[in-house]
């Protein structure tokens, strides 16, 4: 009897213990408004013969950044539910179908724990933590929702949310998250905090218009690009050069590609680790942030990114 009693009191506290951990009234991740671009998504034309079926791409690739742009967007939450295009436009959207939006925020853990994150839509969205793909719930379909779980420690992480609306009836997007354990319940899906990389960004303040040289501001912000390598474990360093898209495909990524040019050359000089690898890029006009319909915009997307991978 008192064995039993006594094996009653060890499941009793493994219940507990177990509701303790899926507790949700410990801190949730904190995400700021997300805020991204809007494409439109192009129309597809596949033959079957004597058949034709006309589409738009329903699968995320990174070709979306060459897409026309509809405009910038801020939302507060991804928190859109199910809702019948004949009652609404999705929010900051001035159009009923074939968009599609890349969007980021930056979430604050304030618990070390297993997460889940939940991805609801209609039509296809993903959702990435530091570049990491967390959930896919992609392609052509009603709102359905996806699930996947991941550990994580307190600290910032870079979230990206990709979402596209394609059949005319209805839209919807919605992200949720929970703890559903301690962060050995999902380790093997442990995601650091740390970065793999560190991001720089070098605005086109640092250079003239259509020039590649550093001006006095650029060499001041080099030296400090030093100071952080020097302190820190860096293998490799990728320089990505990036422009607006005024002029030519061509010219651009030919300018984009000397200012990342300009900046290596800069940094090799006052590096003393001379065994970093350098990788060099220069992407013109294909990836903008922001939107290129304005002035603000242009200026965002001229920028030199340096990533410093340990």
């Amino acid at each position: 009897m008192v064995r039993q009693f006594f094996f009653f009191l060890v499941l009793l506290f493994q219940i507990q213990l177990s509701a303790q951990e899926r507790d949700n009234s410990a801190p949730l991740p904190i995400f700021p408004p997300f805020e991204g671009t809007v494409y439109e998504m192009p129309v597809i034309t596949q033959n079957y013969g004597n058949l034709k079926k006309v589409g738009i791409q329903e699968f995320y690739t990174d070709t979306v950044y060459t897409y026309p742009v509809i405009g910038d967007i801020t939302l507060k939450k991804l928190n859109i539910p199910e809702t019948y295009v004949s009652k609404g436009s999705f929010p900051g959207v001035d159009r009923k179908t074939k968009f599609a939006m890349i969007l980021h925020s930056k979430m604050k853990v304030q618990l070390d724990a297993c997460y889940e994150f939940a991805l609801t839509s209609d039509d296809g969205s993903r959702l990435w933590l530091n570049e990491i793909q967390v959930v896919n719930n992609d392609g052509g379909h009603g709102m359905k929702t996806k699930k996947d779980t991941v550990a994580l420690r307190e600290g910032l992480y870079d979230a990206k949310v990709w979402y596209f609306q394609s059949f005319p009836d209805r839209f919807g997007l919605e992200l949720d998250t929970k703890i559903v354990g301690k962060v050995e319940s999902c380790s093997d899906k442990e995601l650091g905090s740390k970065q793999p990389f560190k991001k720089i960004v070098f605005e086109n303040v640092y250079f003239d218009i259509d020039k590649y040289t550093l001006k006095e501001e650029g060499i001041s912000e080099i030296e400090k690009v030093v100071k952080i390598i020097n302190e820190s474990i860096v293998k490799t360093i990728k320089i990505v050069g990036h422009t607006d898209n005024q002029g030519t495909e061509d010219y651009n990524k030919l300018l984009s590609l000397n200012r990342s040019d300009t900046v290596a050359s800069s940094l090799q000089e006052r590096l003393t680790n001379k065994e970093i690898e350098f990788v060099i890029l220069g992407r013109g006009q294909s990836e903008p942030v922001a939107s290129n319909n304005s002035k603000e915009g242009r200026s965002k997307n001229r920028r030199v990114e340096i990533f410093l991978i340990n």
